[in-house]
């Protein structure tokens, strides 16, 4: 930001499209604050999974956004690893199944595996997989049926139809 002209002469949008280019941040606002100043406050994404790309991680907010986020702040958060048929959508529903998972089974979860949007697992570190099935049900009664069902000892969890899960 240059310094030392006219405060009024100052591009706020240009400033605020610098900082919005950054990945960690959600959302800006900038502003003059008169008579010398200039004021930007940022929202910062908050991770929620770190993506695991083979040769890079990043963070993965609620949204499905991945951004660049230092690793103490990934420090116990599940992994999501993708699929070849993944996309942006897929990732987006992958960060919905995290998001829905209570704190509990997010305990237990080593990693969400998004092979496509209709197609994703999750794997816990010591307990077996579990089905999580179509998009959009991620948010309704997944986490419920998840709870009751980890009290059954199981090789894999089915909770892809959430009026009827599951246990092999």
């Amino acid at each position: 930001m240059p310094t030392g002209g006219p405060l009024v002469r100052v591009d706020l949008d240009a400033i605020e499209k610098r900082v919005k280019s950054l990945s960690a941040v959600k959302d800006v606002d900038v502003s003059r604050k008169w008579p010398h100043d200039v004021r930007i406050e940022i929202v910062e994404r908050k991770p929620i999974a770190v993506l695991d790309l083979g040769t890079k991680v990043l963070a993965l907010d609620a949204d499905g956004t991945s951004f660049a986020a230092p690793a103490r702040k990934r420090e116990g958060l599940p992994r999501i690893r993708v699929g070849s048929g993944a996309d942006k959508d897929a990732l987006r529903e992958g960060a919905a199944v995290v998001a829905a998972l209570s704190p509990e089974v997010a305990r237990l979860v080593d990693h969400v595996e998004v092979r496509t949007i209709d197609e994703i697992q999750t794997a816990a570190a010591r307990r077996p997989e579990g089905r999580v099935g179509e998009r959009g049900q991620a948010r309704r009664t997944r986490p419920r049926c998840c709870c009751s069902l980890l009290k059954r000892k199981a090789q894999e969890y089915d909770v892809s139809v959430p009026g009827a899960p599951t246990t092999r």
